[in-house]
Parts: C-alpha cells; structure tokens; sequence
C-alpha cells in the first residue's frame, strides 16, 4: 500500500511540473512600464498573456517584438489586418475608407504615467475603447507619423497596423510602420493584479 502511495505521489509530482513548465513555455505574466495603453492597461499593472490564440483577429492587444530592436517587447493593439489600406484622420481610424467603429474617451493626460488618465467624455461606439489628449487638437499631426497618417496606407500581407490605446502617448505603428506575424508574441488576456485600480482578474478587451 504504502508502495503505492508512493508511486501515485511522484506521478502526480511529475504531472504538476509538466503543468508548471507548459504554463511558463505558453503564458507569461508581464508588467507594462509606459502608459501607452492606459487606460486599458496602467503602468504597473500584471497582465496574464498566452501564445494560445488561433489567429490574429482586429482589436486583439498582443506582445511582439519591437521592430525597431527585436530585443525589446512592446504591447499595443491589432487596428489594421494584412492587405487593408488604413488611414487616421483626426481622432477617426478608416479601414478601406470605412470608419472603424471605436469608443473615443476625451481624458486628461498627467505628468504621472503611473494613475489612471481622468475621463471626461466618451463619443461613438465599439468593443474597445480608445483614450486621447482633450487639450491636443485632433488635426495637430507629428511630421513623425509617417504611416497612415497624412496619407492613406496598405498594409503589407503578414503585418499588422498596431496602435496604443492612449493615441497621444503612443509610439506606434504610426511611427515606425507595421509588425510582421513572425514577430507577434503572446496575446493578452487578463489583469491579473492593478497597485492603482480595483482590477483583479479582470479580462482584457
């Protein structure tokens, strides 16, 4: 009996460290250090992110490597899918000249990355929600913003057109272009734990 026992334990101790290493090869618990993506994420918060995902789809927010140095992840939603020709006018995002619907929350930005932005006001509709300056003029363009910006732009097949969710504090794909599908990481899925918000498990959209 005791024999037994013996063998069910280590069986079960073997199981448990097949589970603990899958979950650490598939998923990754991060920490995002800027405010590009306030307030759908705040700097500080853990997020729970998952290789498991089928595909890309729009409106997903995934981990990639930066293409500026492939050393360095950066997170930012999926707006623009391969092959789409995208364009930002003002605080509006066109796919194919079709306003992509978005919620628009007017917010304050502080000098304090780490608090949420203060909400004033929220204009249109859709599954996510999209975060600007209301003391920034929506047609104040940074001569930086190269792609999609002052003029429409086609994505090329297998990349993406990715943006933050606090569009004036981003440095996107607006900037330096678009992220191969070679280069996408992980998907974000939940807020495991917020130092400044009440979120906890909080499923990400």
């Amino acid at each position: 009996m005791k024999k037994y026992l013996l063998t069910i334990a280590a069986i079960l101790s073997i199981l448990f460290c097949i589970f603990i290493l899958v979950g650490f090869v598939f998923n990754r618990v991060m920490s995002v250090p800027t405010g590009a993506m306030a307030n759908t994420i705040i700097p500080g918060e853990l997020i729970l992110t998952s290789r498991f995902y089928s595909e890309i789809k729009r409106g997903d927010i995934m981990v990639f490597k930066y293409p500026g140095d492939p050393k360095i992840p950066y997170i930012k939603r999926v707006i623009g899918m391969p092959g789409e020709t995208i364009q930002i006018r003002g605080q509006k995002v066109f796919i194919n000249d079709q306003e992509l619907k978005e919620k628009r929350v007017q917010c304050e930005l502080l000098q304090d990355d780490k608090a949420p932005l203060k909400e004033f006001s929220t204009e249109g509709t859709g599954n996510y929600s999209t975060y600007y300056d209301k003391n920034r003029e929506p047609d104040d363009v940074s001569h930086e913003m190269k792609y999609g910006v002052q003029a429409p732009f086609t994505i090329p097949a297998g990349e993406y057109f990715v943006l933050g969710d606090s569009r004036d504090n981003s440095l996107d794909s607006r900037f330096w272009g678009t992220v191969k599908a070679d280069a996408m990481l992980f998907k974000a899925r939940s807020i495991l734990s917020s130092p400044v918000t009440s979120r906890f498990f909080t499923e990400l959209k």
